[in-house]
């Protein structure tokens, strides 16, 4: 009989793709209908995963668009507040 996998140990994986890659090796270890199962939740995980790091990368994008529309809204500003300040003079 196989050993029973660390599952405490896996969990402690850093990588999200190795733990994935780890229960996708461990899928191909069991034989039969667990091994099937097993292989289609791996198979999820990794679609789970591939969208979790398109998510990322958009909210990534929009946060530096987002901070280089607030450098063109702040400069804006001072340049108002200049104008302002020099009408006042007038």
């Amino acid at each position: 009989m196989k050993d029973i996998p660390d599952f405490e140990a896996l969990l402690k994986i850093e990588s999200p793709n190795a733990l994935i890659e780890r229960l996708d090796e461990l899928a191909d270890e069991i034989a039969g209908e667990n091994g099937e199962k097993l292989s289609s939740i791996v198979a999820a995980l990794k679609i789970q995963a591939e969208g979790r790091r398109w998510i990322i990368n958009e909210l990534r994008e929009t946060l530096d668009q987002l901070r280089m529309d607030l450098q063109y809204v702040l400069l804006d500003l001072e340049a108002t507040r200049r104008e302002r300040d020099e009408l006042a003079k007038q």
